[in-house]
């Protein structure tokens, strides 16, 4: 009996292996066993344990989809990750254009040609029509 305590002390704080915990199922729904008054709470919960629970296999499967999502969002990671990636590229007098330089240059020209000066702004706000 000492060594269904120590399995029992053991037990709720979550250290027994799948054989003890397997072992006190056993003595606790065996109809052999002598179970004093103090521990009836403990048969109680083995008998409960015992027995199949349907909410257990809807979590597994739970569960189980959880780990599926997981490894897809991992091969979908790894596949974005190796996918070989287009260049940036600007359409310039219709021609495709990957040299980031040249990109660079044509975008600061067309920016130049659109800009105004300070000057220029301040005499347009005082310049009547």
């Amino acid at each position: 009996m000492n060594d269904i305590q120590k399995m029992i002390d053991k037990y709720m704080d979550g250290l027994t292996t799948r054989d003890e915990e397997d072992q006190l199922r056993r003595y606790f729904t065996s109809p052999e066993s002598i179970i004093p008054a103090d521990l009836e709470w403990m048969r109680a919960l083995m008998e409960w344990e015992a027995k199949p629970h349907p909410v257990t296999r809807r979590k597994h499967a739970v569960v189980q989809m959880l780990r599926i999502a997981a490894m897809l969002l991992v091969v979908v990671s790894i596949a974005f990750a190796l996918w070989p990636r287009q260049k940036s590229f600007a359409i310039i007098d219709g021609q495709r254009v990957t040299n980031r330089e040249v990109v660079q240059e044509e975008a600061l020209e067309a920016l130049n040609m659109v800009s105004s000066t300070d000057e220029e702004t301040f005499e347009a706000m005082f310049d009547s029509p």
